[in-house]
């Protein structure tokens, strides 16, 4: 089973997978490196590079992905009246098939 207990800001090799379905409005935030998004309900697919942020809708399956040939960093965060918290993540190898992040 995979961790769940991942910094602020999580390292992706190229073609390693992380799957979300917030419960909640939460923030993708990518730190370096090249990223694909896609997000259920959305025709759009997402390259997203570094200082770029795109929001994640709550119940909505979202897949992201590194791509490129470089170690992608990104974080995914949570707004709170008084705060901003980054979320634990959960991260597939491309072997295995998916996993969660709840918000």
């Amino acid at each position: 089973m995979p961790s769940t207990d991942f910094p602020a800001i999580q390292q992706l090799a190229p073609g390693t997978l992380i799957s979300v379905v917030p419960e909640h409005m939460l923030t993708l935030h990518i730190h370096c490196g090249l990223v694909w998004v896609t997000v259920e309900g959305d025709e759009t697919d997402y390259w997203l590079r570094a200082g770029d942020l795109l929001p994640l809708p709550p119940l909505r399956h979202a897949v992201i992905e590194a791509d490129g040939k470089d170690v992608s960093a990104l974080s995914i965060l949570t707004a709170d009246v008084d705060r901003t918290t980054a979320l634990p993540m959960t991260v597939l190898n491309p072997s295995e098939e998916s996993a969660t992040v709840a918000g």
